[in-house]
């Protein structure tokens, strides 16, 4: 627990001098406590990014168990109009690399 409090202190001194870092865990307070801004993977897919501050626990696990997607909308219209495309006129466009 030593070692993992001298991170986060480094990362929060980092951040005062606007630092980029990328954080990558699982333990919610320590990620709230030294970052400004949540970007949740899910499955491989980036589903949410949030401003720390405009957001909270509860809302970050939904996302990370699959609850929630703030892709799933714009994925199904690009899935929606690719098939549209794909109906018109017998031919898909635009048409696959060969």
């Amino acid at each position: 627990m030593v070692e993992q409090r001298k991170v986060l202190d480094l990362i929060g001194r980092l951040r005062e001098e606007q630092v980029p870092v990328i954080l990558i865990s699982h333990t919610l307070p320590d990620i709230f406590a030294v970052t400004n801004r949540i970007v949740v993977m899910h499955r491989g897919r980036k589903v949410a990014e949030k401003r720390t501050n405009e957001t909270n626990s509860r809302e970050i696990v939904r996302y990370i168990v699959g609850e929630l997607d703030d892709t799933r909308e714009a994925r199904w219209i690009a899935s929606a109009s690719a098939a549209v495309l794909r109906a018109k006129n017998g031919y898909n466009w635009p048409r696959p690399a060969e």
